[in-house]
């Protein structure tokens, strides 16, 4: 794995820090898991969305050598927009692939809401809002392996209870945050 420095200064990055407040805690600490039902993955719901590019509610979505890309979203959309969402007890298995954002509007690269992802020798770059959010319970299993998770406001937000994850050979880079972990997830 590999850790860089976006070379800010320690004022800029605590002045970024507090511009990105409300990211950072999309996936507050809590001593139970009852108390994630109020923060962010659960306020949002698929279908408040504006846009996804793929929404996954059951089953299993497999893709490889494949562009998601949010560059090109219009003016007026002012929602946060997740490229790809996937539900409560579905897979997302991303082989080859990359999830782009967009330059100046509030997106995010993957939420996985209690289910699994595996993706491997991806990119996922430029989401303002966090690229991989991943919410996993006992009984998900997730792979993060050999990707380039770039320019995010949380590269990698990983929150759950007794989940198994695996992250290897990642390059986080320019991320204000590279992983945030809550709760306890087992590595």
């Amino acid at each position: 794995m590999k850790f860089s420095h976006s070379g800010n200064s320690a004022n800029n990055l605590k002045k970024e820090l507090l511009e990105h407040e409300h990211i950072l805690n999309i996936f507050e600490h809590h001593d139970n898991i009852e108390q994630l039902e109020n923060e962010f993955v659960n306020r949002m719901s698929p279908t408040k969305m504006e846009s996804i590019i793929v929404l996954i509610e059951r089953g299993k979505f497999n893709a490889s050598n494949c562009i998601f890309s949010l560059s090109y979203l219009v003016k007026s959309c002012t929602s946060t927009i997740p490229a790809i969402w996937a539900e409560k007890d579905s897979t997302l298995n991303l082989i080859n692939s990359e999830v782009k954002g967009h330059e100046v509007k509030n997106t995010i690269g993957i939420v996985c809401r209690l289910s699994n992802l595996n993706i491997e020798n991806s990119i996922v770059s430029n989401h303002k809002e966090g690229g991989i959010l991943l919410w996993g319970v006992s009984g998900n299993n997730s792979r993060v392996i050999k990707n380039y998770i770039e320019d995010n406001s949380v590269g990698l937000h990983l929150v759950g209870e007794e989940f198994k994850l695996k992250v290897i050979s990642n390059s986080l880079n320019r991320n204000l945050v590279g992983i945030k972990v809550g709760l306890a997830c087992e590595p």
